[in-house]
Order: structure tokens, then sequence, then C-alpha cells
């Protein structure tokens, strides 16, 4: 059997269905490129779900039984295992697009100071209906750490390709996030490298009321601030302050929302921390005025209807200069 040209890393923990058509979409995206597929099973399962061992049996995956401690750790679980140059970090909620592997494989191979290359994603529903493009991939050729500092625009791991070196060399996800963990590596893989991007559709993101940053915005708000002071607290001023604006954009508005309408029931138990975590976006943004402009416009737009609520990570603005 050939060496694997690629490894995809799949975390996975009660969500056998699911997994089971992550790890069917890969020999589809890899159109004849060798891959092995490598599924940590979080040891918060009891064992792995029968479908995952049918698909371990007939040499789709192989599986690897991690400690229970969270989803990044068991990610690095499958990331020690990986055996190519490089690794795919597939959600195991998502599918890759066909061709997607060979595709990335293709255009990381004429670059070879990139650290990873990264393609679009576009959403699907359960329901059926229309793709969704989520996030905006700047039409450029490649991104950089200062891209990934305002917006990261890559919305999820699984639609790229990383250097398997340089990830272990990052020391991988940091297990104490669980939920800006891909922003995080993606901001200690690219500082003073580029991510290459590939203008084409690479994965298909199942929106559900699980993904995270819709789940818990205040948490979302709370690491993501955590992630900008560890990376960008000395990024120049019209950096930090583009960054506090799509933060503000994506997920303060929520939390501003939250806290609103608790105040208007009397409902005052957790303001306090929600207004603090407001107040520190507000100070890491140089408060700048557009953060009070945004929290203002939010009181005046209608609330998402059920059901309608947003699904997606967020959409990425263009580089400071254009928010002027």
């Amino acid at each position: 059997m050939p060496a694997p040209a690629v490894s995809v890393a799949i975390a996975t923990r009660g969500r056998p269905a699911w997994c089971a058509e992550a790890v069917a979409s890969v020999p589809a995206a890899a159109e004849g490129l060798p891959v092995e597929v490598v599924v940590a099973v979080d040891g918060g399962d009891a064992a792995p779900e029968p479908a995952l061992r049918a698909l371990a049996a007939a040499g789709r995956c192989r599986l690897v039984e991690a400690p229970a401690a969270g989803g990044a750790a068991t990610r690095n679980a499958a990331l020690r295992e990986a055996a190519a140059a490089w690794v795919c970090v597939l959600d195991d909620d998502d599918r890759l697009a066909p061709g997607a592997l060979a595709r990335l494989r293709a255009r990381a191979d004429g670059d070879a100071e990139a650290v990873g290359v990264a393609g679009r994603v576009e959403g699907f529903r359960e329901a059926g209906g229309p793709p969704i493009a989520l996030g905006t991939l700047p039409d450029t050729d490649a991104i950089g750490f200062d891209d990934l500092v305002i917006g990261d625009p890559v919305v999820s791991l699984g639609s790229a390709l990383l250097r398997t070196d340089a990830v272990r060399a990052a020391g991988g996800f940091d297990a104490s996030l669980r939920i800006v963990e891909d922003w995080d590596l993606l901001l200690k893989l690219c500082r003073g490298r580029r991510l290459r991007l590939e203008p084409s559709v690479t994965l298909h993101y199942r929106l559900h009321a699980g993904n995270g940053s819709v789940s818990d915005p205040s948490e979302t708000l709370r690491q993501s601030l955590r992630l900008l002071k560890r990376h960008a607290r000395d990024e120049p001023a019209a950096v930090r302050a583009a960054a506090a604006v799509n933060l503000m954009r994506w997920v303060g508005r929520p939390v501003f929302r939250g806290v609103h309408e608790r105040m208007a029931r009397l409902a005052c138990e957790g303001l306090d921390a929600d207004w603090i975590l407001l107040a520190r976006l507000y100070a890491f943004g140089g408060r700048d005025p557009r953060l009070l402009r945004l929290a203002g416009e939010t009181l005046t737009r209608p609330r998402p209807a059920p059901g309608q609520e947003r699904r997606a990570p967020r959409a990425v603005p263009g580089p400071p200069a254009a928010q002027a």
C-alpha cells in the first residue's frame, strides 16, 4: 500500500452517523490520492459505536481511543497518529467536497513556503435547501497573520490542508479551549508564514443548533478576547480595532442583545459578566466609535425568528483600510 499523501484526522463523540458520513466523504475528495483516515473517539464514549467499528473493519478508517478530555485533546490524539506530511482536521459533523483533497494538495505542492492551503466553505441543513456560502475568503492568493487576527476567514479547518510537522511544532490544539481552538492554531501557524487559498469549495459545513459559536455567544466572546490578548495585544492599533469591530459584528451583538433583553425583564443574574466582556472588547478595540455604533444598531434590528438564527461562523470584512 502506498504511503498516504494526506491524513484526515477526525475527532468524534456521540455522533456516529454523522461521523460515518464524514468518513464516507473522503474517497471522493481524494480522487485517487492515497489518503488515510484517523478517527479518534473521545473517551467519554463507552466504546466506539458499531457504525465506526464497521468502517474500521472495512479498512475505511483507523480508530484511536482518546482520554475523555474534550474535543481539542481528542483532535490532538488523532494528529499524533497522522502519518502523512499533510493533514486535514475534519469535524465529525461535516463532509469534504468532491475533489477537495486533490485540489488542496495540488495547490500545496506549488508553494514550499506556505504552512497550509484553505478553500471555501458551503453550509447545508438536514432539512435541505440550497447551499449557503459561509465566510468570505479574500480574492488573493494567500493570507497572513494580520488577516487571521482581524477575522479568521477560514471558517473551519476541515476546508484546509496543513503541514503536519508545523501543526505538531505549534503544539497542536489548545485543550483549554472548546470553541475557538481552530482560530488559535491558525494564529500560531501563521506567525511569520502564509496560508495559501484555494478558490473552490472544499468543505460542506453542517448547520445545526450545536454549532459552538451559536449555542454560547458569551463563552465564544470570552474565549475570543482571550485569544486576541494572547496573539494580538502588540499589533498596530488599526489591526486591533478591525479585529474588535469584526468580533462585535459576529458575536458581540448577540451578547449585547441578550444583556438588553434581560435588563428589560429585570433578570439581572449574569449581567455583570457580560457587561465586563463587552467593556473588554471596547477597550481592546481602542474605544473605536464603530463598536458603539454596532451596539446601537443591534437594538434597532428585529430579532431573528425561531429557526432563522445565524448558524454559521462569522463572515469577515476587508482589511482595516477598507473599514474606515
